[in-house]
């Protein structure tokens, strides 16, 4: 299934770890991330945030350039453009518009769950 995606909402928590929330980029892929892992700015971005996020604060990224031109995907990236450290977010809330194109007849469902590891690399839960 894939969704045209309008914006999305970040919620920076609260507390000493509010910095890791600052300035990120936004992508939109088809490639799953739990089977290959996204490698920065290789995929379409969607927007970012150039700035710092106050504590407990909520900003908006709007994907106006992808939405558009009609482009639609599966998944989000969200990614530090310049340091790999591990990001810090509350909430983040994805925002579609219309009804998402089926690619197939076929529905596979499956969880993924994910954790940064103190050597920042993201990897699966089983």
């Amino acid at each position: 299934m894939r969704l045209a995606f309008s914006q999305l909402l970040f919620t920076n928590s609260v507390g000493s770890l509010g910095y890791r929330s600052n300035n990120f980029i936004v992508g939109l892929t088809h490639t799953d991330p739990a089977f290959l892992a996204p490698v920065l700015w290789n995929y379409t971005l969607c927007g970012q945030y150039p700035g710092t996020v106050p504590d407990g604060a909520t900003v908006t990224v709007h994907c106006s350039s992808v939405y558009n031109r009609g482009l639609r995907f599966r998944f989000v990236i969200v990614q530090f453009p310049l340091i790999n450290d591990a990001m810090n977010f509350c909430e983040i809330e994805v925002l579609i518009v219309g009804k998402p194109t089926i690619i197939n007849t076929k529905t596979v469902h499956r969880k993924a769950t994910y954790r940064v590891k103190k050597n920042k690399n993201i990897s699966k839960e089983k």
